[in-house]
Formats: structure tokens, C-alpha cells, sequence
């Protein structure tokens, strides 16, 4: 499997691609984003997409 976010190779099978969740408030967003942050992993956003709001997470 590949992954336009990985030119380098192939993602290794089961690596998860997209999470959806549904949260109450743009603040529990922001919440989740700093709790994953907390445990040094790379985090943009959110960014507003118009239909959505979106956490982009990378190996920092």
C-alpha cells in the first residue's frame, strides 16, 4: 500500500491512514490537539475545510 503522504515507500500494512471523530465543540478539538501533542506527536491544524475541521499528524 502506498500513500501520497509517504512518497519514500510503501506504508506498512494495517498502518492506519484516517481517523473520523465526531466531538461536541471546536474547544474538545482543540483539547484532543493538544493531548496528542502532549506526547510529542507532530500535530497541524485544525484546519477548516469547510465541511470539516482536520488534525494532520506526523512522525516528529
Amino acid at each position: 500500500m502506498t500513500h501520497a503522504g509517504f512518497p519514500s515507500g510503501a506504508v506498512a500494512a494495517g498502518a492506519t491512514q484516517h481517523v473520523a471523530l465526531e466531538l461536541d465543540s471546536f474547544e474538545n478539538l482543540y483539547v484532543m490537539r493538544d493531548r496528542v501533542r502532549s506526547k510529542r506527536i507532530g500535530v497541524m491544524g485544525p484546519l477548516d475545510h469547510k465541511t470539516c475541521e482536520s488534525l494532520y499528524f506526523n512522525r516528529s
